[in-house]
C-alpha cells in the first residue's frame, strides 16, 4: 500500500511506514487509559474476562495456562499484579 505525506506528496519509506504502524498499534493498545475511569475500567474488565475465558479453556484441556489468563491467581484482586507474573518471560 502507499502512504503519501500531505506536504508535497513525497513517498514515505518502508521503515517510516513500519514506525507509523507500530505507533498506531501502541495507541490502539493503550488508548483506553486516556478514557474516563469508568470507561477505562469497562474495557479493562472486558479484556480481562476474555483472557480468563481463554485460561479456563486451557485448564479444561490440561494445557499450560497462558500469562494473564489464570483467574485462580487473583487472591488479592485483579489489580494485585499476581496474574502478571510470567507475562514478560
Amino acid at each position: 500500500f502507499q502512504i503519501q505525506s500531505r506536504l508535497g506528496g513525497t513517498q514515505i519509506r518502508d521503515e517510516q511506514k513500519q514506525v507509523l504502524l507500530n505507533m498506531a498499534l501502541k495507541v490502539a493498545d493503550l488508548g483506553h487509559c486516556a478514557l474516563r475511569e469508568q470507561d477505562h475500567l469497562f474495557w479493562v474488565r472486558g479484556l480481562q474476562e476474555e483472557f480468563f475465558q481463554q485460561g479456563d479453556e486451557e485448564h479444561e484441556r490440561d494445557l499450560p495456562i497462558s500469562a494473564l489468563c489464570d483467574r485462580r491467581k487473583l487472591r488479592n484482586g485483579p489489580a494485585s499484579g499476581e496474574n502478571q507474573i510470567g507475562f514478560f518471560d
